[in-house]
């Protein structure tokens, strides 16, 4: 099932190795939801999504609770404003957050099937992806009824929160899966700043030490990483299998072929299982 958004690293090539890597577990907890293509293609009972950017989960929250006066508002802005006037306009008048929540919900969703080649990417003056020059950009409002219709079969919450605090709050026991913005593949590649803040070596290692702790608690965690020897040496303790992973996302069309990807698994300590009996 694919997300409503175009997703920079989305992982719906990666589905069916992922479903082959996920344990059982009653609660899937995201700290990096992206494009929420992970949750529609699962099926547990508990879903706790969290990501640091506010206008991801806004727009989440709405296409959950008002599917239909977001598909209403955002048919609007596909038919009457496919232009740059209008582009850069909207962004202005949505960096001042001076608008309704579904209205900020569908601009942005209006941003990601508009915007240059589907970046979601953030500078302290706010959203500044340039206008992308679309013909005819696609409105998914299929998607966005498929969206809803999922989050009405499950328990799901969504959650602004940064990293360390959606592990940290995790169920004990449940499985985490973290998709964190990739290690770059070279010394000459940058981070991109996805939100307002770059996620750099630091926030790597940070959440390393952050995923062994939610084992201590009973936790399983699967993670998804560029194939480079620095991720090997960050994510240390972790079982790793490469994959090749289309990437269909890139400016330039000789670069979205195959690559490399990393999926990960760090389970709970054989006497955390034990410690966990014993404490019933």
């Amino acid at each position: 099932m694919k997300s409503f958004l175009k997703w920079v690293g989305g992982k719906m090539r990666l589905m069916d190795k992922l479903n082959n890597t996920f344990p059982d577990a009653e609660c899937l907890v995201e700290p990096f939801m992206g494009s929420g293509t992970v949750f529609l293609n699962t099926k547990f009972p508990k879903y706790i999504l969290s990501d640091i950017n506010p206008d991801l989960i806004l727009l989440m929250h709405v296409a959950k609770d008002a599917p239909d006066g977001l598909i209403e508002i955002a048919r609007e802005l596909f038919l009457k404003h496919n232009n740059a006037a209008d582009y850069y306009e909207i962004r202005r008048s949505f960096n001042e957050d001076s608008c309704s929540p579904i209205l900020h919900a569908a601009q942005f969703l209006y941003f990601n099937r508009h915007g240059f080649n589907g970046l979601c990417r953030y500078s302290s003056n706010g959203f500044n992806v340039p206008y992308g020059n679309y013909k005819t950009p696609y409105f998914p409002e299929f998607e966005i009824r498929a969206f809803a219709a999922k989050c009405r079969q499950c328990e799901v919450q969504f959650k602004v929160a940064d990293f360390t605090t959606a592990i940290n709050d995790a169920p004990d026991g449940s499985l985490i899966y973290a998709d964190p913005p990739y290690v770059p593949a070279s010394k000459t590649a940058n981070f991109q700043s996805y939100h307002k803040d770059a996620f750099n070596q630091r926030a790597h290692e940070e959440l390393t030490s952050a995923l062994h702790a939610a084992t201590l608690r009973g936790c399983s965690v699967v993670l998804s990483q560029s194939d480079t020897e620095l991720t090997r040496e960050i994510y240390h303790g972790f079982e790793f299998k490469s994959e090749l992973v289309g990437r269909p996302i890139n400016s330039n069309g000789a670069r979205r072929g195959k690559v490399p990807e990393l999926i990960g698994t760090l389970l709970p300590p054989p006497h955390t299982e034990l410690a966990t009996e014993l404490s019933l």
